[in-house]
């Protein structure tokens, strides 16, 4: 009669073996444990070893990707750049592309001069109507160094209107009496680098989420979309969002006869207000989605078929998200049924599908670094009666977002839960802007600091930084701190006062000696240690209030193949410290007193810190009470050591 004896057959099996050579010795063991006399040939060459190695090596293999799986499903530890992006927007986090800069872009014209009167002089700007009175909004303006670094104005320009603000005309020729008899004026308007660009969609029948893939790679963003009832389209972050912000120029805005004067048309306002801004509730809107894998953009409208037909009854029509919970006016009955936000429903609550008609799309290419361009660079446009300068560099520009500032920004917004009340939700809200409104490096927001001239209760302080041509830091442009505070209005508590200051670098050289092992190549050591130390402080890194841990550097210094030793490591801004020899930076590596005031002849880099003083403690340079992030600017040139 047989008999089950599970417990004899029972064999010990270790499920935490998962490298090679823990499952070739787990292999080992198990056929000595279990075959003592079956194979006994543990040789290296043997066809057994062969075998239990072979079996090692596939365990390996599987042991990596099951991992690795593992991993890509975790945003923190994901490395895939798709599954990145694609956790990130799991999370509530939409992926930006690259980002345009933003400058200040002056245009002139001369006109001629009124002198019938010697002691009274002054601009005739009626003859301007021979020549350029408004210069219109997307006016295009290229680098006179690169002409495929393009700018848009973002406003028009009207020569026949002035304000307080405005540059007083300026003499330009004189006549042989020495009287006036042309002035320049000048006239200053905000421009973003891109260029836009127009396609055409015919819609027929309407469809759920109707998606519309742009041809272009590397869209900024989506500067229109209308279709041919002249009915605009508007760009939303969620499609249940139905309250979205609406700008018109004072051209069109029949409630103001002009932007420069007061209400009544009697008194002249301080200054221009071209654009009126308010929120309206719309049923015509859209998303964009970013393809990482073919680098394209994509528009996404909603799911509301009966919206844009003819026929159905009133509540068929008219049910949108707002009336939710309310009797559709004309019927007795409430509600049949409930919105579900997560599937949306037939009556349009995610916004109106479009149906029979032609979809006319503007976007804007471009942007990136590159347009972060110097002053005087922006120089040629097609308009022959004016000429136009940018007097300070462009800034804000930057490139797709990288794998780590993805991971970040994604998880910093979804804690912020789509408010602002703590520090990381404003975080997170700052670095979430549209692009069209600004770029922002670096931010740090305060609440706790006390300013004698505002009151600490409900003071929110940000500090920003911007990257030039160079990705190196820089000052934020004006216009995108004005755009910021409108943008956070929206999302902070309404006892917030939000204030918006620039913040500080703080850059500085490092200064290396090293002690190599006889066999080990000098150059091709300095050469690792060098790049070891650039990437340790590469910018993406850096963060306000970030300190410099000296000993996680040696650590990493100490992990290159063939160095020994560490002799010194400074990090320093001029000198090394008494007792500590090597080269110095001369001449020293920032360019502003304390008052912020010019000091050497090194434009654009950052503030005097005391880094080998009281800011080293324990082998770590704390940060400094003033919002500032260290940067290391030069590494070509700011990284200067020794193997011995």
């Amino acid at each position: 009669m047989a008999y089950n004896n599970k417990s004899k057959n029972t064999k010990v099996i270790n499920y935490l073996n998962k490298d090679f050579v823990s499952l070739r010795n787990a292999l080992i063991d198990y056929s000595k444990t279990y075959y003592p006399e079956t194979y006994k040939d543990f040789n290296e060459t043997s066809p057994g070893m062969m075998l239990m190695e072979m079996s090692a090596y596939v365990g390996d293999v599987l042991n990596f990707y099951v991992d690795k799986q593992f991993r890509e499903m975790l945003l923190p530890l994901a490395q895939e750049k798709n599954n990145i992006i694609h956790l990130a927007k799991a999370f509530g986090y939409k992926t930006s592309t690259a980002k345009p800069a933003l400058v200040d872009l002056t245009f002139s014209q001369t006109v001629d001069a009124i002198t019938t009167d010697p002691n009274n002089i002054y601009p005739d700007y009626n003859s301007l109507s021979s020549k350029t009175e408004v210069v219109p909004k997307g006016t295009q303006v290229k680098s006179n160094l690169d002409d495929s670094i393009i700018f848009e104005t973002l406003t028009e320009i009207d020569f026949t209107a002035s304000s307080s603000y405005d540059e007083p005309p300026i003499p330009a020729s004189f006549d042989s009496d020495g009287l006036v008899s042309t002035y320049t004026i000048n006239r200053t308007v905000k421009a973003i680098g891109g260029e836009t660009k127009t396609i055409t969609n015919n819609v027929e029948a309407p469809s759920k989420f109707y998606k519309i893939e742009l041809a272009e790679e590397n869209i900024l963003d989506v500067v229109s979309c209308t279709d041919d009832a002249n009915n605009k389209w508007y760009e939303v972050e969620y499609l249940t969002q139905d309250k979205v912000p609406a700008e018109n120029h004072y051209t069109n805005d029949p409630d103001r006869a002009s932007a420069y004067t007061a209400a009544d048309g009697s008194t002249i306002m301080e200054g221009a207000v071209p654009y009126s801004l308010k929120y309206i509730s719309t049923q015509k809107r859209f998303i964009t989605e970013y393809d990482p894998d073919s680098n394209k953009t994509s528009i996404v409208f909603g799911n509301g078929l009966l919206r844009s037909g003819t026929s159905g009854s009133l509540k068929e029509n008219l049910v949108g998200l707002e009336q939710v919970g309310l009797k559709v006016p004309g019927e007795v009955e409430s509600l049949s049924s409930a919105v579900d936000l997560r599937a949306g429903d037939s009556y349009g609550t995610l916004g109106e599908a479009p149906s029979n008609t032609t979809l006319t799309i503007k976007y804007r290419v471009g942007g990136g670094i590159k347009t972060n361009v110097s002053a005087g660079e922006l120089t040629q446009v097609d308009d022959s009666n004016v000429t136009v300068n940018n007097l300070f560099p462009a800034r804000g520009g930057s490139d797709i977002e990288s794998e780590d500032e993805i991971k970040t920004r994604a998880l910093a917004n979804f804690a912020s839960q789509n408010r602002c009340v703590t520090k990381d939700d404003y975080f997170a809200r700052i670095m979430n802007m549209p692009a069209r409104f600004g770029s922002v490096a670096k931010a740090y927001v305060d609440r706790t600091q006390i300013d004698a001239d505002v009151s600490e209760i409900g003071v929110v302080r940000i500090y920003l930084l911007g990257y030039d041509n160079n990705k190196h830091l820089a000052l934020t442009p004006e216009l995108t701190k004005q755009n910021l505070k409108n943008y956070l209005s929206e999302y902070k508590m309404i006892t917030d006062d939000v204030v918006i200051r620039d913040g500080y670098w703080i850059n500085f050289g490092v200064l290396f000696d090293v002690t190599s092992y006889p066999y080990t190549d000098r150059d091709d050591l300095k050469i690792r240690v060098i790049q070891t130390i650039r990437d340790y402080f590469d910018i993406d890194k850096m963060q306000f209030k970030q300190s410099i841990a000296l000993g996680e550097l040696q650590y990493e210094l100490l992990g290159l193949e063939g160095l020994r030793t560490i002799n010194s490591l400074v990090i320093t801004q001029n000198e090394p410290p008494e007792g500590v020899g090597g080269p110095k930076f001369n001449p020293p590596l920032f360019n502003y007193d304390t008052s912020g005031e010019v000091t050497g002849n090194n434009p654009g880099y950052g503030y005097p810190y005391n880094l080998s003083g009281e800011a080293l403690v324990n082998d770590t340079i704390l940060p400094s009470v003033d919002p500032a992030v260290f940067e290391l600017r030069d590494p070509d040139n700011n990284i200067k050591g020794v193997v011995r």
